[in-house]
C-alpha cells in the first residue's frame, strides 16, 4: 500500500516522503520534484483551452459532414431519376387516354336505345379509372417528385384536375345504366292513335315506365341530371293529366259530333299539342356536362408536366 514500508526492505527502499526514509543519491524513480533529472509535472489545461479544443473538433466534424453531404446528399437527383418520371408520365398519359375512351363509349352506348349495355360495361370504365389513379399515386413515390420542387408543384397542379376527372368519370359510369334504361323507356312512345282500343292503357303504361326510369336517373351525383329528370317528369305529368281527362270522357269512337263531350275532347287535344316538350332541358344538360368535362380535363396540365420533365432531362444531359 502507498505510504507503507516494504517488509524486510532496507530503510532506504522505503517510499519517498515517508518520515525518516533517506533517499539514496542517484536512485532512479524516487527523485523529488525539482531535482535534477526529474520529469516536469504535467500542467492542467485551462477551461478556455479545453473549450477551444472541443469547438475546433466539432467544427472539423461539421465541415467533413457538409462536404460528404454536398457530394452524396440524399436529395441529389440524377438523369435516371428524371427519366423515371418521364416514363411514369408517359404511362399516365396512356391510362388517361384509355379511361377517357372507355367512358366515351359507355356514355354513347348508354344514351342509345338499341345498344346493349350492362354492369360489366360500367365496371370496365371504373377499372380503367382505377388504373389511372394508381399511376398517379405511383408518380408521387418517385425521387424527382419528392426532391424537385418544380416537378412537385406542376404535378400537384395536374393532380387537382386528375382527381376531378376520376370523380366525374366514376359518377358518369354509375349514371350509364339508369341513363340507358331511361332512354329506352322514354323513347318507346306509344304508336296507338286515340281511336285504338289500347290508346289509354298504352299511354298510361308509357308514362309510368318513363317516370320510374327518370326517378332512378335523378339520383345521379352528376350536376344537371336531377334538373333534367325533373323537367321531363313535369312534362309527363302534364301529358298524363290530359290523358286522364280524355279517358273520363270515354271511348272517342262513341262520342258524337257537336256534343259537350266532343267539344271537351277537342279542347283537350288542343291542350295536348300546346304542351312543349322540354327540349331546353336537354340543351342545358349537355351544356352542363360540357362544362364539367372541361373543368375536369387534366390534358393541359399533364402536357405541361411532361414538357417540364423533358427540360429537366435535357438539362442534366447537357451537364455530362
Amino acid at each position: 500500500m502507498p505510504g507503507q514500508p516494504v517488509p524486510g526492505a532496507p530503510s532506504w527502499q522505503q517510499q519517498p516522503g515517508q518520515p525518516g526514509a533517506p533517499v539514496p543519491p542517484g536512485a532512479p524513480g524516487w527523485q523529488q520534484p525539482g531535482q535534477p533529472g526529474a520529469p516536469a509535472p504535467k500542467k492542467k489545461l485551462s477551461q478556455k483551452a479545453l473549450i477551444g479544443i472541443i469547438v475546433g473538433a466539432v467544427a472539423a466534424v461539421v465541415i467533413i459532414a457538409l462536404v460528404i453531404f454536398m457530394l452524396f446528399k440524399p436529395g441529389s437527383l440524377t438523369t435516371d431519376d428524371y427519366l423515371d418520371t418521364s416514363k411514369q408520365a408517359a404511362l399516365i398519359q396512356g391510362k388517361y387516354a384509355t379511361a377517357s375512351w372507355e367512358l366515351s363509349n359507355a356514355i354513347s352506348a348508354a344514351s342509345g336505345t338499341t345498344t346493349k349495355f350492362s354492369q360489366s360495361d360500367v365496371d370496365k370504365v371504373k377499372n380503367e379509372v382505377k388504373a389511372f389513379d394508381e399511376a398517379n399515386t405511383k408518380f408521387t413515390t418517385l425521387k424527382a417528385y419528392q426532391n424537385d420542387e418544380d416537378i412537385k408543384k406542376q404535378f400537384d397542379k395536374y393532380q387537382t384536375k386528375a382527381k376531378k376527372f376520376s370523380t366525374l368519370s366514376n359518377n358518369l359510369a354509375d349514371l350509364a345504366l339508369p341513363m340507358n334504361k331511361a332512354a329506352k323507356a322514354c323513347d318507346d312512345t306509344p304508336t296507338s292513335t286515340m281511336y285504338d282500343s289500347d290508346f289509354y292503357s298504352s299511354y298510361e303504361s308509357y308514362i309510368n315506365d318513363c317516370s320510374a326510369a327518370l326517378d332512378e336517373l335523378g339520383k345521379s351525383k352528376v350536376d344537371g341530371i336531377k334538373e333534367y329528370s325533373t323537367s321531363l317528369k313535369d312534362y309527363l305529368t302534364s301529358v298524363g293529366d290530359i290523358i286522364k281527362q280524355m279517358k273520363e270522357l270515354g271511348d272517342p269512337n262513341n262520342i258524337e259530333y257537336g256534343t259537350d263531350a266532343y267539344t271537351k275532347m277537342r279542347d283537350l287535344i288542343d291542350k295536348y299539342y300546346d304542351i312543349e316538350p322540354p327540349y331546353d332541358a336537354q340543351t342545358k344538360l349537355y351544356d352542363t356536362l360540357d362544362k364539367l368535362e372541361e373543368s375536369s380535363d387534366p390534358s393541359k396540365e399533364l402536357n405541361n408536366l411532361t414538357d417540364l420533365i423533358q427540360d429537366k432531362v435535357t438539362e442534366h444531359l447537357d451537364k455530362k
